[in-house]
């Protein structure tokens, strides 16, 4: 893939959402559809998106836990009669694949074994953290309250490539050529961001109002390094023939070294930007309800790239040495602007005797992301100039929550969505070009949840959420809450 495209898929990525963020929703709702929430009521769920309702909760004490696919992500959440809440997320995954590989074979022409040996190593390790803080205060129109919410996403892999290959005589045993490859690839990156959150809610008896202020905060580092050693030995023995034979006189020693580094790395300060979210849900009786939600936001980051490019060759010929080394570097200096705005319209109701709970949302979202970077030269690959990426996207949530027994509830969902996404960027070639590139994408696709909730006694509720296959219960999710 061409230093373009990475440049456009990692604005996607930023636009969807970074590649972990904490689970703001419950498996309750997400068992019933994610775009559902902010339309069916749920404490957990509506307390995390305004910490103003952690004030007009139960009044009990609440502790939360949740586990995902092989234990990950961990969650744990805790409330208070003293309107305090704290939910901590963490996640870990760790992989190592270590391969390595011997073989020889034999050359009867000239009475020699080959011998080759090498060594694949790659291991990667990315860890996900999330913290949510919050207080709440009782008012008489209903709540405020504050969250603070740190996170961090951190993701990282090397490779190792060892080749070595060697020239042994049948006959003495005696190693007379050798030549060794050796290459180490790492690619690293670190996200932190920091949100702090002013939640009011107001509810009346047709009415329930969530309005919340957020101030947001983000730093994103990147490493990239890469490093190769090429190695050859003509003459290990130094006798000054060849290897295949030694029929032949050849200089002696005669040795070549060369080497070539690469790195590109990213460690800019971290840039403000802010949003805005409201909600609304209206009853209208006890069976029906409807709701809307409107967020919008903005976030600035900043481009602090350095790039460097260096050269080593050596090489010993007989009495004659060379050496000749080379170091270049650049750096590239830029802005990135996010827009988002997000919508969403929705209704519930109940039906056969509040057994049945029907729901759906329609939702839609837009961003544009606005890239521009200063840069007169490049080292080692292109490097974008400006970028414009638009994108879209329609999604339409149908849940269902059916009371099998007052014990026992069973939920379904089906969310189809269908997005589209434009790009133009300009880029700088290493050759002194520049190119302008304009990329249209259209995409759609429909997710299936289906999911349980029970209480093996009053005070403990367990739920279970699986999607895409879900019959596969290695898609399973648990959640379970213990109020005391």
């Amino acid at each position: 893939m061409g230093r373009r495209s990475l440049s456009v898929a990692a604005v996607l990525m930023f636009l969807t959402g970074s590649s972990w963020a904490l689970e703001t929703v419950s498996y309750r709702i997400k068992a019933m559809g994610d775009g559902l929430n902010g339309v069916v009521p749920d404490e957990y769920t509506d307390i995390l998106a305004n910490p103003g309702r952690l004030a007009v909760q139960g009044g009990q004490k609440q502790f939360y836990g949740k586990t995902g696919n092989s234990g990950r992500p961990i969650t744990f959440g805790y409330f208070n009669r003293n309107k305090l809440g704290i939910v901590a997320e963490v996640s870990e995954r760790i992989s190592y694949l270590d391969d390595p590989d011997s073989r020889s074979s034999f050359n009867t022409t000239y009475n020699t074994w080959f011998n080759d040996r090498s060594q694949y190593t790659y291991k990667s390790h990315s860890e996900d953290i999330g913290l949510v803080f919050l207080k709440a205060g009782r008012r008489p129109y209903g709540g405020f309250g504050v969250s603070l919410v740190p996170q961090r996403t951190f993701s990282g892999s090397q490779t190792i490539n060892r080749q070595i290959r060697t020239h042994e005589d049948n006959s003495s045993g005696i190693i007379t050529s050798e030549e060794a490859y050796n290459s180490e690839y790492i690619n690293e990156s670190d996200v932190l961001s920091l949100s702090l959150n002013f939640g009011k809610y107001k509810k009346t008896a047709e009415r329930e109002c969530d309005k919340v202020f957020k101030i947001t905060g983000k730093q994103t580092r990147n490493r990239y390094y890469s490093e190769s050693v090429q190695y050859t030995n003509n003459d290990p023995d130094s006798n000054g023939l060849d290897w295949y034979g030694g029929y032949m006189w050849i200089y002696s020693p005669d040795i070549t070294r060369s080497a070539e580094m690469r790195e590109r790395k990213q460690n800019p300060a971290p840039r403000l930007g802010a949003g805005y979210e409201y909600r609304s849900r209206k009853h209208k009786g006890d069976n029906t309800m409807s709701a809307f939600v409107l967020s919008l936001s903005y976030q600035a980051e900043r481009n602090e790239i350095e790039s460097v490019l260096s050269n080593d060759y050596y090489r010993v010929l007989g009495t004659t040495t060379t050496s000749i080394s080379t170091r270049v570097g650049n750096e590239i200096s830029g802005d990135i602007n996010t827009y988002a705005l997000y919508a969403k319209w929705g209704s519930a109701r109940k039906a056969l005797s509040e057994k049945l709970l029907l729901a759906m949302a329609v939702s839609c979202n837009l961003s544009y992301v606005a890239e521009n970077n200063s840069a007169t030269e490049v080292i080692f690959q292109e490097e974008t100039l400006k970028s414009e990426v638009y994108q879209g996207g329609v999604n339409l949530s149908m849940g269902i929550e059916y009371m099998y027994r007052p014990s026992l509830a069973l939920r379904f969902g089906v969310s189809p969505y269908a997005s589209k996404s434009k790009s133009i960027s300009e880029v700088l070639c290493i050759d002194g070009a520049r190119e302008c590139s304009i990329t249209d994408s259209y995409s759609q696709s429909s997710s299936f949840t289906a999911g349980a909730g029970f209480s093996p006694v009053e005070s403990v509720t367990v739920d279970i959420y699986t999607y895409s296959d879900v019959l596969d219960l290695g898609n399973a999710k648990l959640q379970v809450r213990y109020a005391f």
